[in-house]
């Protein structure tokens, strides 16, 4: 069930055809007119909100805005009887839980009639559709269908997931990139707090993208008392969901009460050079005790950048400074399920620094299609830059020889600790395996005679200390190393020795290798 009804919508002053996006889907069609027609290009944002429910007020229901917006170059045209164009395009919306379809919506959509070619080129072709949905995980089939050329087609493969409204606590809703605010006073399918927020669709922004501009609503302002004010307001931008703002990207203001329950605003961003990035919001009670706060994940792609004092030039990039757009369908990831593509970025952890690192866990936390295929590709470009498909062969073939030798029950070996750190560091000098030694659970040892880590320092004689930590246990768990960054656990004796008074047992291989290191 759906509230809210719309059909293609042009805003005749928004002339920004943005050229790579979130969730791309590109197909191949033919030319006509004089629009170059290679295929059905959309982009397609998921938005949770809240409001209240209509049988109890005090209880809020979530429901999801979803927005698209199809290329206007990209679909094919007809002209009608009053010699107007139009496009027609079949949408076809699939919410569903498990394998379960729990909502469906299927309609055809008109273009507004235009007069010339040129009209069509400069206006934008959005959609939106609103949905009372549970709370829970959800995958989204987006199907777009070009009616005047039905093998012209997209589908677009989204997962979400809905949260459930805190009874009592204040929260915010999920952030919505928007591409511009307009004042509305009489209302349409867009308008929120007399604006037209019109969506950006993405959380992609290209160079021509010079501003960030964001919209989230505030829910459960009656659960603040007086003693809570005055609240403190911060919108941020930061290279990792807990980090602090980078550069000077940061707004504070104090408020003291709201007119209204949102929050908008926008970063000016030539300055805001290529990589991953979080937009960070939250409010704070006049003792600085944080009510309330969410983040949102964006990318940003910016071969124009105007430098500025406030950027802080000593904070490292994320490798996305040389992006190249290209068309993934030729690449070596093309042919990688959604679940493939999670799979590997799990697979990149062991090879991943903190900041690489985050960035996986983001897309692991909220999957996106379409970044997550663009990240393992230029992963692979950075190590060959001429055959990035080989690269990748490569290392899957280490990762084929780690599952073999380290699959336990229900998990991969490169998801073990052994197989982590085989990746990591490749295979050990020595290996000493431990099963019956008296008062010690089974144990193994990894001896590097050098070790070269992430940070392409080399160290010598480093030691890993694995061990089963129940006779039930199907495989090894990393208790103790030598190697800074990696586990050290100066305690590894109270949960090696079961049987003996501590480690006293100097022929203990553990002891012969460790020692107190």
């Amino acid at each position: 069930m759906y509230f809210n009804h719309s059909i293609f919508i042009f805003y005749g002053n928004l002339q920004k055809i943005i050229k790579m996006f979130q969730r791309l889907c590109v197909c191949f069609a033919f030319v006509l007119a004089s629009l170059n027609v290679k295929g059905i290009t959309a982009t397609v944002s998921n938005t949770v909100f809240y409001i209240p429910d209509s049988t109890n007020a005090t209880k809020l229901v979530p429901y999801i805005e979803t927005n698209w917006e199809i290329f206007s170059n990209s679909v094919h045209y007809i002209t009608n009887i009053d010699k107007k164009i139009i496009s027609q395009v079949k949408t076809d919306i699939y919410y569903l839980k498990d394998t379960n379809v729990i909502i469906e919506d299927h309609f055809i959509a008109q273009s507004v009639p235009r007069a010339t070619v040129f009209e069509i080129q400069t206006h934008r072709m959005i959609d939106q559709r609103r949905y009372f949905i549970s709370t829970g995980k959800y995958k989204l089939k987006f199907v777009l269908t070009d009616m005047n050329d039905t093998t012209n087609k997209c589908t677009v493969i989204d997962s979400f997931s809905v949260l459930p409204a805190p009874e009592k606590n204040i929260f915010f809703s999920d952030i919505e990139l928007i591409d511009t605010a307009i004042p509305n006073k009489d209302g349409s399918i867009y308008t929120k707090y007399f604006y037209d927020q019109i969506p950006l669709c993405t959380n992609f922004l290209d160079t021509k993208q010079r501003k960030l501009n964001y919209f989230t609503e505030i829910n459960n302002l009656n659960s603040l008392t007086s003693k809570d004010y005055p609240l403190y307001q911060n919108v941020f931008i930061s290279k990792g969901e807990s980090q602090s703002a980078f550069g000077n990207f940061m707004k504070s203001d104090t408020i003291k009460s709201f007119a209204f329950p949102y929050v908008s605003g926008y970063f000016s961003i030539p300055a805001l050079k290529s990589g991953n990035y979080f937009l960070n919001i939250s409010l704070e009670n006049k003792s600085h005790k944080v009510l309330a706060s969410k983040s949102l994940f964006f990318q940003r792609f910016n071969t124009n950048i105007i430098k500025e004092d406030t950027i802080v030039k000593s904070l490292s990039d994320t490798g996305m400074e040389h992006l190249k757009v290209i068309d993934l369908n030729k690449t070596f990831i093309s042919k990688y399920s959604t679940e493939q593509v999670m799979a590997i970025l799990r697979m990149l952890l062991p090879v991943s620094d903190y900041s690489a690192t985050e960035s996986i866990k983001g897309f692991l936390k909220q999957p996106d299609e379409l970044y997550m295929r663009y990240y393992i590709y230029n992963y692979f470009v950075a190590i060959n830059p001429e055959s990035p498909g080989k690269a990748w062969k490569e290392f899957s073939e280490k990762v084929i020889d780690v599952n073999k030798q380290f699959k336990s029950f229900g998990k991969p070996g490169y998801e073990s600790d052994r197989g982590f750190i085989y990746l990591r560091y490749g295979e050990p000098s020595e290996i000493v395996t431990v099963s019956n030694e008296s008062g010690a659970l089974p144990y193994e040892i990894w001896q590097y005679n050098t070790l070269t880590m992430l940070n392409k320092m080399m160290v010598a004689n480093s030691v890993f200390l694995f061990y089963k930590a129940t006779d039930m246990s199907s495989d090894y768990t990393l208790l103790h190393s030598t190697v800074a960054g990696e586990v050290v656990n100066p305690s590894w004796r109270n949960y090696l020795y079961v049987g003996s008074a501590g480690g006293t047992n100097v022929n203990s291989r553990a002891e012969q290798y460790l020692g107190n290191r």
